[in-house]
């Protein structure tokens, strides 16, 4: 990939060349439209024995024969041709699609500055958003422990996923998780929705390893979840222990993809006890 000179303008801007065999661009792909704020451009993708012409290997000409297999008669794309459904085995449509999801994922990654992921945000998540007790002010210390916070961004949706535990068992209790575009200064600017919620028993809590997601109707799941307006509300019983959460946002459009940082708050309360009598 190389980048191209700012106002710079041609055909084959922002586009892909896809590549095989000595001078075989199958395809120039238009990927203008890829997201907002990225640099122009200009890319190729070199497969099969295009990679290495003078010195190919076995598996550049498996790759060759199966690209040719799925190109159709005008060999301007590779796609899934009754051919290659002929030849090859169960797998192949999804071969072709995961070539072309890399090809757009590795452009966002070199093109836009990335939402930072990873074992770091974790800890900037924590330190841009207090978890503990709603509200707080004091210096009192959570009742509720947190670990395992991570959040990466695949597949067009936010995935967030943790685990909450009461330090003191045997009180009923609750947390809201809710999720936001942070700006520059890291504060949030724009929310971004939750789109399903999955909880088991976190690890330790209970000898059970019952995974239950919110639309799913069958079994006890380990704490009662409600999606409203963007948040996710679970209200634990008290013979629940810890959950761990896995978290999905509503899908995003390119051109809803923002350059900044994805802020998760989790505010947590135990239930007052309702004394009998």
């Amino acid at each position: 990939m190389r980048l191209a000179a700012e106002g710079r303008r041609d055909g084959l801007l922002n586009h892909v060349a896809l590549f095989r065999g000595p001078g075989m661009v199958v395809r120039y792909w238009d990927r203008s439209s890829l997201t907002i704020g990225m640099r122009p451009f200009h890319a190729i993708v070199v497969c099969g024995l295009a990679r290495n012409p003078r010195h190919p290997t076995a598996e550049d000409g498996q790759l060759e024969r199966f690209l040719r297999t799925a190109e159709p008669p005008g060999h301007d794309d590779w796609l899934a041709t009754a051919r290659l459904k002929q030849t090859y085995q169960r797998g192949y449509a999804k071969a072709l699609k995961t070539l072309k999801d890399r090809v757009s994922a590795e452009l966002r990654k070199l093109l836009v500055s990335q939402p930072s992921q990873g074992e770091r945000g974790p800890e900037r998540l924590q330190r841009r958003f207090p978890i503990g007790n709603r509200g707080s002010r004091t210096s009192e210390p959570s009742p509720f422990r947190f670990s395992g916070l991570s959040a990466h961004y695949a597949d067009g949706c936010w995935h967030v996923q943790g685990q909450i535990e009461p330090i003191v068992g045997g009180t009923p209790w609750h947390a809201r998780l809710t999720l936001a575009e942070l700006g520059d200064d890291g504060h949030p600017i724009e929310p971004v929705a939750i789109a399903a919620l999955e909880l088991s028993t976190a690890a330790g809590a209970s000898g059970e390893d019952d995974h239950q997601a919110v639309d799913r109707g069958h079994g006890q799941p380990p704490a009662e979840v409600q999606l409203s307006e963007g948040a996710a509300i679970l209200r634990a019983p008290p013979t629940t222990r810890g959950l761990s959460f896995r978290a999905t946002s509503a899908p995003l459009a390119d051109s809803q993809l923002f350059p900044g940082e994805l802020g998760v708050e989790i505010t947590s309360e135990l239930e007052p006890e309702v004394k009998a009598g």
